[in-house]
């Protein structure tokens, strides 16, 4: 092709005038500049996730996906289902949306891993795991539940109390399931 240069790996073009070598600090440093970005970047480390560790936080999330899974479906399947028809028959579907269920759980399991379950794995805190799992599912699953309180109609309160102490024990459980697996698995190696 006429007039095309390559352009080595470890240089970037803003445009076609503009190259200069990639400086990795300098890209996160523009990175934290976009404001989203920045206010993300004081809870996690981005460049973090892209170093070594981000494989590690792949391993946290497969070792979540059939914990997670397993026991939240026991709950639904088995164990509450009596409960959640009597309280919520009135609106529930026939048949699951299963593509919405399975969307919701693997997003509630990136935040279960970035924001408990891998900080919990790096400080080696079994407690950490238990502690902040437990808090996790509080925030979350209470911010379900009282949106639905304040704007459903005839919302039943027990399936707020019910649903929010759920939510507790199961990302506590999960975390402390995935911990305990991923510390015996990572210093196994």
């Amino acid at each position: 092709m006429q007039g095309s240069v390559r352009i080595p790996s470890n240089v970037m073009c803003t445009s076609r005038l503009f190259c200069e070598p990639v400086n990795s600090r300098a890209i996160w440093d523009w990175i934290y500049k976009i404001p989203v970005l920045n206010l993300y970047s004081t809870i996690i480390d981005l460049e973090d996730i892209m170093q070594p560790g981000f494989p590690q936080l792949l391993k946290l999330y497969a070792i979540s996906v059939p914990v997670f899974f397993l026991i939240d479906l026991l709950w639904l399947g088995l164990i509450a289902k009596p409960f959640y028809d009597r309280h919520l028959g009135y609106i529930l579907r026939g048949q699951v949306l299963w593509w919405a269920a399975i969307v919701f759980y693997l997003f509630f399991l990136l935040g279960l891993v970035v924001f408990v379950i891998a900080p919990a794995v790096e400080s080696g805190s079994l407690s950490k795991a238990i502690f902040l799992g437990l808090f996790f599912g509080f925030i979350t699953y209470q911010t379900y539940e009282l949106t639905n309180y304040a704007l459903v109609r005839d919302w039943p309160f027990i399936v707020v109390v019910v649903d929010i102490a759920w939510g507790m024990v199961l990302s506590s459980l999960v975390s402390t399931i995935t911990f305990l697996v991923a510390t015996k698995l990572f210093h196994s190696q």
